[in-house]
């Protein structure tokens, strides 16, 4: 057994010595085994860490958080948000971050409950989402939302979710350019007004006569008007009768500059006949 043990002492010190070498790379070992490119030099170099603020820390505050404002929308990173100093921009940082990611779980970074909610209704109605007004506190923001939805894009789903009675209605009465729908509302200020918002998506003259209150029925009438490019109908604006005439004046000179317009458009596109 003696006799062999000379012959194991050297098979594991070549072993082990082949381990150890081949285990352990080094910069002098001739061999790119580290994740090296066109040297042996002991791996490449870990990632740089870069300050994206850097360049603005020169700058004194409410430059420097401006500044930082910058860097973040224009990278569209939140991260970079949360380095600003200055609270007011910050808030707006992460504000616009959700606006141009649509992503309302950023407004609820937010400090202030108004801010949270305007931040949400934003990103709701820009992106036509009922779902996002449902994740607005306030009451009357959400019905807001669900509103600014509804006529912005004729939805009357979105006009059936709003809670408040007189809202929901002018939204629907809106969306489906019926006046009697308007007439439903039990509040008579609520009511006018609804009548008053109907005019410009049903420009006709029965919705003014059905205005209770003689002041808003005179503001219809001025639009009205307006919309006519028809002074005759300033005689029931009331008090508002010169107003009345001098938008019906400005709506006739803007008639006659589109009229020129056309008429030189169709002089510039006529063909001579060969």
């Amino acid at each position: 057994m003696r006799d062999y043990w000379p012959i194991a002492a050297i098979l594991f010190f070549l072993i082990t010595g082949f381990v150890v070498y081949t285990g352990r790379p080094t910069c002098s070992d001739g061999i790119m085994n580290q994740g090296e490119e066109g040297v042996d030099c002991g791996g490449p170099c870990p990632p740089c860490i870069i300050d994206p603020l850097k360049e603005c820390e020169s700058l004194s505050e409410p430059d420097r958080g401006e500044c930082g404002y910058n860097k973040a929308v224009s990278a569209v990173d939140e991260n970079i948000c949360s380095m600003i100093e200055n609270s007011w921009w910050r808030e707006n940082c992460y504000s616009k971050i959700a606006e141009k990611t649509s992503n309302p779980m950023l407004c609820g970074i937010l400090g202030e409950q108004l801010a949270k909610d305007s931040c949400i209704k934003k990103i709701a109605v820009d992106a036509k989402n009922t779902g996002y007004c449902a994740l607005i506190n306030s009451t009357a923001d959400k019905d807001t939302c669900y509103y600014r939805i509804g006529i912005e894009n004729n939805n009357l789903d979105s006009c059936g979710m709003i809670g408040e009675e007189s809202g929901r209605l002018r939204c629907t009465a809106l969306v489906l350019r019926n006046h009697s729908v308007c007439k439903d509302i039990t509040s008579d200020r609520a009511r006018d007004y609804c009548l008053l918002m109907l005019l410009v998506r049903d420009p006709v003259e029965q919705v003014c006569l059905e205005i209770q209150d003689d002041s808003v029925r005179g503001e219809c009438y001025l639009n009205y008007a307006a919309i006519k490019a028809d002074e005759r109908y300033c005689a029931n604006s009331g008090a508002r009768y010169g107003e009345c005439v001098d938008q019906v004046d400005k709506a006739l000179e803007k008639l006659s500059q589109l009229n020129e317009q056309f008429k030189s458009l169709n002089d510039t596109v006529r063909v001579t006949p060969i």
